[in-house]
C-alpha cells in the first residue's frame, strides 16, 4: 500500500510543469538525493529516514564483533556506536520534522541497536524511562544547536531568510520545533541566539518519565491486593533534566 501511494505521488509529479536551466528543461522527480539527503517533493522526511537507517544498520552489522566481545567494556561500545553508527543515522537530521511517528522509528532503530550492546530487551532501550542511550533528545539537540549557528550568522543569508518566513507564517515544524514560547517574533529569537549560554540553557533536555510511586496512607488498613495497587500505581509527574 506505501509502495502505491508513492508510485502515485511519482507520477502525479511527473505531470506538473517543468521548469528550465541553460534552454533545457529539467526532469520533474518525486524523489531525489542531495548532499547525502534524500529529498521528496511532499517534504516528508520518512524516505531519508529509511535510507539513513538501513546504511545505519549496514553499519552496526559491520560492527557487530565489536559490539558483542566481552573484552570492550559497555561504555567504550556506547562511545563507538556514536561515533560509528548513529553518526550515519542522525545525519542531516536537523532539517528533519519529528513527528511522533518518525521519532517512533528513530527510537526504534537506535533500541534495536543499543539492545545487541548492552544485553538488555529491545523494549528497555526503547522506553523513556529505561533507555540506555535517548537518542530522539540528541537529536533536538542537534537541532538547536544548528538553528543558533543560522541565528547568528552576519547578514542576510537565504537560510535565514526563509526561516523567517517560515516563522512568520506560524510554521513550527524542522529546527523551529523545539522554540521557546517567549520568543513572540523572530527578532526575538535571533537576540536570544546572541547569548550562547543562554542559548544553550534553553536547548531541549530529556525530562524524567518515572514518577514516584504512591505511598499508602499508614492510618489506613488495607488489604494484601490494595497494598500491591497503591504501591505500584503512579499518580504524580514530576519533569527533571539531566
Amino acid at each position: 500500500e506505501k509502495t502505491a501511494k508513492t508510485k502515485k505521488k511519482k507520477e502525479a509529479q511527473a505531470l506538473r510543469p517543468t521548469i528550465k536551466c541553460e534552454k533545457k528543461p529539467l526532469e520533474n522527480v518525486f524523489l531525489f538525493k542531495y548532499l547525502g539527503s534524500v529529498f521528496a517533493a511532499d517534504g516528508s522526511h520518512d524516505h531519508d529516514v529509511t535510507r539513513r537507517s538501513i546504511l545505519a544498520m549496514k553499519r552496526y552489522g559491520q560492527l557487530r564483533n565489536v559490539f558483542s566481545s566481552p573484552d570492550v567494556p559497555v561504555s567504550t561500545k556506547i562511545n563507538i556506536y556514536k561515533a560509528a553508527v548513529m553518526s550515519i543515522l542522525v545525519y542531516g537530521s536537523e532539517a528533519w520534522s519529528l513527528t511522533p511517528r518518525l521519532q517512533a522509528r528513530i527510537n526504534g532503530v537506535n533500541a534495536r541497536c543499543m539492545a545487541g550492546i548492552t544485553g538488555r530487551s529491545v523494549h528497555a532501550e526503547a522506553s523513556r524511562r529505561s533507555q540506555t542511550f535517548d537518542i530522539i533528545t540528541a537529536i533536538k539537540k542537534r537541532k538547536w544547536q544548528w538553528l543558533g549557528h543560522i541565528l547568528r550568522a552576519p547578514g542576510d543569508r537565504l537560510t535565514k531568510l526563509a526561516l523567517k518566513v517560515q516563522f512568520q507564517n506560524g510554521d513550527r515544524f524542522n529546527m523551529l520545533q523545539s522554540i521557546p514560547h517567549t520568543c513572540a517574533t523572530f527578532e526575538q529569537l535571533t537576540r536570544l541566539a546572541q547569548n550562547r549560554d543562554l542559548w544553550r540553557a534553553y536547548q531541549p533536555t530529556r525530562t524524567q518519565q518515572n514518577p514516584p510511586r504512591r505511598q499508602p496512607d499508614p492510618t489506613r488498613r488495607y488489604t494484601r491486593a490494595q497494598r500491591n495497587t497503591n504501591t505500584s500505581t503512579n499518580i504524580i509527574t514530576t519533569p527533571t533534566t539531566t
